[in-house]
Parts: C-alpha cells; sequence; structure tokens
C-alpha cells in the first residue's frame, strides 16, 4: 500500500510545473489526508475495534502502531 501512495504522490507531483506548484500541491495533499484520518480515527475509536488487539484504548493502539506524537494526534 505504502508503495501506490508514494507513486499517487509522484504522480500528483508531476503535474507541477516548478517547486512553487510542488509546494502547493503537497500542502493540499497533507490537508486532505488529514481529513480524512480524522474521520477513520474517530469511527475506529467509536467501534472499539482496537480492542480486537489487545489494546486498552485507542490512544495506545496508536501509540503502539504509529510514531504520531500527542500533539499530532487527529483527536
Amino acid at each position: 500500500m505504502c508503495s501506490s501512495v508514494a507513486e499517487a504522490v509522484e504522480a500528483v507531483l508531476a503535474t507541477a510545473g516548478g517547486a512553487d506548484e510542488e509546494i502547493l500541491l503537497l500542502d493540499e495533499l497533507i490537508e486532505r489526508a488529514e481529513a480524512k484520518l480524522v474521520g477513520r480515527v474517530g469511527a475506529f475509536d467509536a467501534s472499539e475495534a482496537w480492542r480486537a488487539d489487545g489494546a486498552y484504548s485507542f490512544a495506545c493502539w496508536m501509540r503502539a502502531r504509529t510514531d504520531m506524537t500527542r500533539r499530532r494526534h487527529p483527536r
């Protein structure tokens, strides 16, 4: 999956006319991805599906499986 995401990002960047456009496109991609992440996090947390992995809370599950810091946590 990661390679397909990287390929998609590269495909979007290939449409840019220069570094300034690349920066703007990357900023837009980040904003869109974060919006999707917030929605998915809320649904996953509410479903308590994280319990299936033996986690005590969603925060514990997230810390064990990602490198997100508390400051960047999408909640």
